[in-house]
């Protein structure tokens, strides 16, 4: 396997409106940290690129501009968002300030942001290394919990992956969590990575090479129960609790340097009341390990069940990836929740998807 990875900010130079939260409406007024994308390109037989935006989501039209823009096709393209709620409110067409709704995109963003991707793309390209692959699993055990019940189902398990030489330089690191990235608040008017933004700094100067930041089942995961204030302080104090979860690189298990790369994407029509919804899932296999990518914001007790149908070590689910659709959960999930009066599916629709599943992903 040959692996590469290019970092690059993209904070806007002039103040702009912030997503995800509906109550603020004002523009910025400067920046806390630079907003960053990562690229991650992996290469064996084919080639996938690993892409992470810190924004609050992706949806299709960002995804056909990078491929019009490079020489990659959309199903090469696995694109994630950190979720921050304190970025562009341009991103994701279907979200503005919190709430679903259809805009106009802004055809200037939207084509800088996509030309710099297949900018780094490129760069990456020319970068392309035979790696080594290397996991490592950790938790982040009281930095965040379930934001509807402190003492309710979540998801606390780091996993990192990292691609490195021969000799030992580090090409590329991926770092799944699972948490909304919430510690500022809707007062909050400085542009930020959230607490993201400090893990991935720290990070960086220590493996030297760009980390790729994926959120994953956050859905009813917030630090609402596990923070002090919605300080930047408070901010970057989580930030740096969560790196020191994940930075000790004693016990990295070496993965089979020959292990092989398969980037599939499927499409879902689930949806009872929205017969016209389709949902792509990116499946994206390297070796054993399974990145399950899905289209919005999915509850931790709907991610388990996905989870189950494979050997569940060995899969990520990987919210907020190559779309949003808003939020889905599961059958068994509380229904006077916020999650639960504004999911895409109904909650039952859970029991019918997964078992479109299993008819359908026949690798399982």
């Amino acid at each position: 396997m040959r692996a590469a990875s290019v970092s690059f900010c993209f904070t806007p130079d002039n103040a702009v409106y912030l997503n995800g939260y509906e109550k603020r409406r004002c523009l910025s007024e400067g920046v806390h940290q630079d907003l960053m994308a990562t690229v991650l390109l992996l290469e064996d037989v084919e080639k996938t690129a690993i892409i992470s935006f810190d924004l609050c989501g992706i949806d299709q039209d960002l995804i056909q501009r990078i491929a019009g823009f490079s020489n990659f096709s959309t199903d090469q393209l696995f694109v994630c968002a950190t979720h921050t709620h304190a970025s562009l409110n341009e991103f994701p067409l279907y979200l503005s300030f919190g709430q679903l709704a259809m805009r106009s995109p802004n055809e200037n963003i939207r084509s800088e942001l996509a030309r710099q991707t297949a900018k780094a793309l490129l760069e990456a390209e020319r970068e392309l290394e035979e790696v080594i692959p290397y996991s490592k699993v950790a938790q982040a055990a009281g930095l965040y919990a379930n934001r509807n019940d402190p003492s309710g189902l979540v998801d606390r398990f780091l996993n990192l992956l990292l691609f490195q030489t021969h000799d030992g330089r580090n090409k590329g690191c991926i770092l799944h969590f699972n948490a909304h990235p919430t510690v500022l608040d809707y007062h909050n008017t400085l542009i930020s990575p959230d607490f993201i933004g400090t893990t991935r700094n720290l990070m960086t100067a220590q493996f030297r090479c760009p980390i790729t930041m994926i959120n994953g089942a956050c859905a009813d995961v917030s630090t609402r129960f596990t923070r002090r204030d919605a300080s930047i302080a408070e901010c970057e104090r989580i930030g740096t609790e969560l790196y020191h979860r994940i930075s000790d690189c004693t016990d990295l298990k070496k993965l089979d340097p020959a292990l092989s790369l398969k980037h599939r994407i499927y499409q879902a029509a689930t949806c009872v009341y929205l017969p016209e919804l389709k949902m792509d899932l990116s499946i994206l296999e390297l070796g054993e390990l399974v990145l399950f990518g899905f289209p919005g914001e999915i509850s931790v007790r709907f991610s388990r069940e996905i989870k189950q149908l494979f050997d569940e070590r060995r899969v990520l689910v990987c919210g907020y990836t190559n779309d949003y659709l808003g939020y889905f959960i599961d059958k068994e999930d509380a229904r006077d929740t916020y999650e639960a009066k504004i999911c895409t599916l109904q909650p039952e629709e859970s029991t019918t998807f997964i078992e479109w599943l299993k008819t359908t992903l026949t690798f399982l």
